[in-house]
């Protein structure tokens, strides 16, 4: 993938320090390399294949809803469930109608963000109890970290578990994921890469987004910290219908069900290739699954094709710059990808 590695090499140190990137098809690794830094400050520190990236809303999909989906199969709970049969609080407003469904595909009514203040967690649990309503539910997409936020208090209501956890048992260790965490253990430090600096510190294994570390570092919308090599076998999981070596993590159908769009290029967590959604590129079709971090980090999975794109950057390192520059070099690779296996 000569063309590939040219793109990435001519990118690289000009919209992100640096960048591990992995390609695979037909459960075949064909493209497995890091360029760059995986720091700039307060030392320069070279990328390697086994760096640890904070994922952002990447854990949306590989931690938040595979565990509401483990319970739906569990029987714990239904997508037609409301929040307020969890949260009897909520019973009585708008909150309390919205679904489950809703939640995992972003049409529930909650406005895209709540951003901290000073308060305390507890306060801020609060604040999002009382938010106002941005939509009516069910009637368009709006992209959302709350939704997740409350998807995670669903599954540590139900099980008495918070969510690092929950997917600790469930869905990492049965994959094998032994680099994939929330608030990464000190002794892995040295192996994570960089993000934002804030103030007077530079985050390096401290959540970069500010709901989730105002929520302790544990929470549905953000907080996962992972690598390619890991990832690479959660994606696997999903193109083999849920199976991993002798493991079942989820059932064929479950599988089949969080792929299909519910409403508008909406799927159970990942969005599905349509028209409009612009992460995909030109050449990957409605067989295809994505979904974005806020760090710089993507994963694409072309269902029919059995091909997997790991995109993972230290975008906002040590400045959160050079969004758009980045969205545009994703879907470049994406389409040097595609022209080069479909």
């Amino acid at each position: 993938m000569k063309k590939l590695r040219k793109v990435i090499q001519e990118h690289t140190g000009k919209i992100f320090p640096g960048i591990v990137s992995l390609v695979a098809h037909k459960g075949e690794i064909l493209f497995f390399e890091a360029s760059g830094l995986r720091s700039l400050l307060p030392e320069k520190v070279s990328m390697t294949k086994d760096t640890i990236f904070d994922l952002a809303s990447l854990t949306k999909v590989i931690a938040t809803a595979p565990s509401i989906l483990k319970l739906i199969e569990d029987g714990e709970l239904t997508l037609e469930d409301d929040l307020g049969y969890f949260f009897p609080e909520l019973k009585n407003n708008w909150k309390g109608e919205i679904r489950i469904l809703d939640l995992l595909t972003h049409s529930s009514g909650f406005p895209p963000y709540l951003q901290p203040g000073q308060e305390t967690r507890e306060a801020y649990i609060d604040k999002l109890f009382r938010i106002q309503k941005a939509y009516e539910r069910g009637k368009q997409v709006v992209y959302s970290c709350i939704n997740y936020i409350f998807l995670g208090f669903i599954v540590e209501k139900i099980t008495g578990e918070n969510l690092s956890e929950f997917t600790r048992k469930h869905i990492f260790e049965p994959l094998g994921m032994t680099d994939t965490f929330f608030m990464p253990p000190a002794s892995q430090r040295n192996r994570i890469a960089s993000t934002e600096k804030i103030g007077d510190q530079i985050l390096k294994g401290v959540i970069h987004d500010p709901a989730a570390r105002k929520l302790g570092g544990i929470s549905g919308n953000a907080g996962l910290f992972s690598t390619a090599e890991d990832i690479h076998k959660f994606a696997l999981m999903i193109l083999n219908s849920g199976a991993f070596g002798d493991k079942q993590i989820l059932r064929p159908e479950t599988i089949k069900m969080m792929a299909r769009r519910w409403i508008e290029d909406r799927g159970l967590g990942f969005a599905i290739k349509t028209e409009t959604n612009k992460h995909f590129g030109s050449y990957f079709d409605e067989n295809s699954l994505c979904h974005t971090g806020y760090t710089g980090t993507s994963l694409l999975i072309d269902l029919k094709n059995e091909i997997i794109v790991i995109l993972l950057t230290n975008r906002v390192h040590p400045e959160d710059t050079n969004k758009e520059e980045f969205s545009r070099f994703r879907r470049i690779v994406h389409n040097i990808v595609a022209m080069e296996l479909l």
